[in-house]
């Protein structure tokens, strides 16, 4: 006789092990994908010269990544780097890297976990400490806490981006008419900081593929240009 508890009882076991089987598949496809992320970059390192880490050490991740305090304006959890690609240029050490983390509030929702691949370049040079960011505003307010610094000479300029730092002059020096004409002229939208010893640059939650880590360095080494004549 045909056992009517049969559906049922196979359709509990069903919903007991589709979330375990659901996290399995998604625990697969995401290394499978980490896997050809990195197998590429490799593959980018190789043809054009660059040295490539797999993952960065704890001096990197506590020391390096801590400077990005000033771009989020708040302390970030879950600092992690991999993925690294170094190369002299133009006699500074350039390193990219593919850098993840999480805001207060989602220290453990990788969910909200974010990703971007970053430029940084040691310049050691006597330059103010500043950020740079696409504005996002409410009320005309910067979300960072004030209005920012403003440059009356280019109104667009200003309704693009949000600036910040601790020398509201020397900053407006260091942004020249050029630098921002850069800026304004292309719809990359960087972020930029510099802490007085290190300048970062990267795309907010934009992991680049290879060809576009070309481009965007080949864009980023305008802003060095820039950033030197100081």
């Amino acid at each position: 006789m045909f056992d009517l508890a049969l559906p049922l009882k196979l359709s509990t076991i069903t919903i007991i092990l589709f979330p375990s089987v659901l996290l399995a598949a998604i625990f697969y496809v995401t290394t499978k994908l980490s896997i050809k992320r990195r197998d590429d970059l490799k593959n980018l390192a190789v043809q054009n010269g660059f040295s490539f880490e797999k993952t960065a050490s704890s001096s990197f991740i506590f020391g390096n990544l801590n400077r990005f305090k000033l771009i989020t304006g708040n302390t970030v959890h879950s600092k992690h780097a991999d993925n690294i690609l170094k190369i002299k240029k133009n006699g500074l050490m350039w390193e990219i890297f593919d850098y993840s983390y999480s805001l207060p509030g989602q220290r453990y929702n990788k969910k909200y976990a974010r990703r971007e691949t970053v430029i940084q370049i040691p310049l050691n040079k006597d330059l103010p400490i500043f950020s740079l960011r696409p504005s996002a505003k409410i009320f005309n307010i910067d979300t960072l806490g004030s209005s920012g610094i403003k440059f009356e000479d280019r109104f667009e300029f200003s309704k693009k981006y949000s600036v910040h730092g601790n020398d509201e002059n020397r900053i407006k020096t260091l942004l020249t008419p050029s630098f921002r004409n850069l800026l304004m002229a292309t719809e990359t939208k960087p972020y930029i900081s510099y802490n007085g010893n290190i300048l970062a640059i990267f795309i907010k939650n934009k992991i680049l593929s290879p060809v576009s880590i070309l481009s965007f360095v080949d864009y980023c080494s305008k802003i060095i240009e820039e950033v030197r004549k100081n």
